[in-house]
């Protein structure tokens, strides 16, 4: 039961943790009913089974109560925790579990129990004793349970252990009838109800859907754990349902690296909230089919990742730039797919786009990205690294049409010159980042005046270059003036 115990401290401090950043949002009594759906439930659930458990175990769940009484309270944590738990009528955890097993003692004794609990013989002496009135039960001997060492564990020995040390009116109990001498106060009333089963549980899903537990408990979880919570019950499914339809971000790799096709079109084909959604591990079953449904019910999406999805077509784009006016964000490296038809839709309807990556698109050409720049005034960051047919005329048309440009990779662009390059450095005065690697008619002459800009350049200075391939040589760099 090591295990066990520590499990359930260990997940109750986690759920106190998520409690407690409902603070500022809950009074007492709803944050109470938090505390007892998600911590307390923890505590009570099985916990007959602590029977007889070391004081070293029951300390580890003890812990766990104190800190959800003080977190209700808002207590500081060397307050001394004992009126607290009095004044919120919460028993001690050893008492807790004493008070469960009576509780199924009193269901077996009155028929309410489960079938196999129903076995406590009344103590029945042999001949006319006071105590034959007073609702003991027998007590099993050594000989009925042998095993030394958890024969105080046992519920056929701890339930009526304890149930012959209750008063004498409370053993004199019966279904819904108190004998008219007991006198019943407020937490007594409260216990009895328990005793009864009159009092439901709170539990978890009592609390608002909307207003509660989706935006402040299901938004932190992430997205495998949601899709494990719906296994629960029909309840926690239909829970789960509600969060996914309002779900404003959506990354499969959250869902784990085998995310399957038809979990995809059931989790989001009720969704139309989405503002981001990335999908670079679907490449492998992502086709229009699937995708189509969900671009064209999200009219809010502003962050898109389709990168390596080789399956889909150029009528994606075309529905997403139909679909997706106040898009900002656009990923489709390695989508070969992308032709300069689709490119122009994006740039006739998506104005607000700020990063693109384009990145292996090996059928745009000049005129497609020369069509985009004039259109695209906002656009900051832009990938057209391993693109052969990109040239100096597309990259002056970037320069000339994107004067917010930050981020600019051309990687492998072969066709891109030294012209190309003063012009970036003359119309891009907010320029940043530029990657020229592989492009081996960009030299230093045109790249000097934006290094001296302090924009970040992928290229070193020939002298530095110099310098780190003689040492790669020979082993060591000997002593160069670089100012010569």
């Amino acid at each position: 039961m090591e295990a066990q115990v520590a499990a359930t401290a260990k997940s109750a401090f986690y759920h106190l943790l998520l409690a407690q950043q409902l603070v500022p949002f809950l009074d007492r009594t709803n944050l109470a009913t938090v505390i007892h759906s998600m911590v307390t439930s923890r505590l009570d659930y099985c916990n007959a089974l602590y029977t007889g458990l070391p004081l070293s175990q029951i300390q580890r769940l003890q812990l766990v109560q104190n800190a959800a009484a003080r977190l209700l309270m808002c207590l500081p944590r060397r307050e001394h925790i004992r009126p607290t738990l009095e004044a919120l009528h919460w028993l001690p955890i050893v008492y807790w579990i004493r008070f469960k097993v009576l509780v199924f003692a009193f269901k077996a004794l009155n028929g309410l129990g489960l079938t196999y609990l129903r076995g406590l013989p009344p103590y029945m002496p042999q001949r006319a004793l006071r105590s034959g009135t007073q609702h003991h039960l027998v007590i099993p001997g050594p000989r009925e349970a042998r095993l030394a060492a958890t024969r105080g564990r046992t519920f056929s020995v701890a339930a009526p252990y304890w149930w012959n040390e209750l008063l004498e009116e409370i053993r004199a109990l019966q279904d819904g009838a108190l004998p008219p001498g007991l006198q019943v106060g407020s937490s007594s009333r409260h216990r009895l109800l328990l005793v009864l089963g009159r009092r439901r549980r709170a539990a978890l899903l009592d609390l608002p859907w909307e207003d509660v537990l989706v935006p402040h408990v299901l938004s932190r979880l992430p997205l495998r754990q949601l899709l494990r919570l719906q296994r629960v019950s029909r309840a926690f499914r239909a829970l789960v349902h509600l969060r996914l339809a309002n779900l404003r971000a959506f990354d499969a790799a959250q869902a784990g690296p085998h995310f399957p096709k038809a979990a995809f079109c059931a989790l989001l084909k009720d969704n139309v909230a989405l503002h981001q959604l990335a999908l670079q591990d679907c490449s492998a079953w992502l086709s229009d089919t699937e995708l189509l449904p969900v671009i064209g019910q999200n009219r809010h999406l502003q962050d898109i990742t389709l990168s390596g999805c080789a399956q889909l077509s150029r009528q994606t784009l075309v529905a997403i730039s139909l679909s997706c006016p106040h898009l900002r964000r656009l990923s489709l490296a390695h989508c070969e797919w992308v032709d300069s038809l689709s490119l122009r839709s994006l740039a006739d309807h998506c104005k607000e786009l700020e990063h693109l990556d384009l990145t292996a698109c090996r059928q745009l050409k000049d005129d497609a990205i020369c069509y985009l720049a004039p259109r695209s005034a906002r656009l900051k960051s832009l990938s057209l690294a391993v693109n052969a047919n990109v040239g100096d005329a597309a990259v002056e048309e970037i320069a000339k049409g994107c004067p917010e440009l930050e981020h600019l990779d051309l990687t492998g662009c072969l066709r891109v010159k030294n012209e190309a390059i003063r012009t970036l450095a003359e119309y891009c005065p907010k320029l940043r980042a530029l990657k020229v690697k592989h492009c081996h008619d960009v030299v230093e002459s045109s790249l000097s005046i934006l290094r001296n800009r302090g924009v970040e350049l992928d290229v070193e200075p020939p002298m530095q270059l110099a310098v780190v391939l003689l040492q790669g040589v020979v082993g060591y760099a000997p002593f160069i003036n670089l100012q010569i």
